[in-house]
C-alpha cells in the first residue's frame, strides 16, 4: 500500500487529475500524518504563499529542519508533499496557480 494520499491509478472523482475527492483525501492525510505541518498551516493561514507549497517538496526546507530532527521524517514529508503538490497542480502550470486553486 502506498503513502497516504499517493495516487493509485484513478482520477479520484470529478475535477481533473486527482479530482476533488483526491484533494480532500490528501488534505485529510496532511492532518492525520503530519500534524505539526497541518498546525503550522492553520496557524499561518493568512501568511501562506505559493512559495511555501513549492518548498514543502524539499526535504532540506528550513521549516522541516525546525520541526523534525530526524532526516527520515523530513524525507517522508517531502515525498508526501511532492505527491500532494502534483495532485493540486493538475494543469502543471506552477506554484502560483496551484496555490490559487487551494484558496
Amino acid at each position: 500500500m502506498g503513502r497516504c494520499g499517493k495516487k493509485q491509478g484513478n482520477d479520484g472523482g470529478a475535477g481533473g487529475k486527482g479530482g476533488s475527492i483526491g484533494k480532500l483525501f490528501a488534505l485529510l492525510c496532511v492532518q492525520s500524518s503530519f500534524d505539526k505541518i497541518y498546525g503550522y498551516i492553520l496557524e499561518n493561514s493568512k501568511e501562506l504563499s505559493a512559495e511555501l507549497f513549492k518548498n514543502l517538496i524539499d526535504e532540506d526546507f528550513q521549516l522541516y529542519k525546525d520541526m523534525f530532527a530526524d532526516k527520515d521524517e523530513r524525507r517522508r514529508c517531502a515525498l508526501f508533499f511532492k505527491d500532494f503538490y502534483e495532485l493540486l497542480d493538475d494543469n502543471h502550470d506552477g506554484a502560483d496557480s496551484t496555490y490559487r486553486r487551494i484558496y
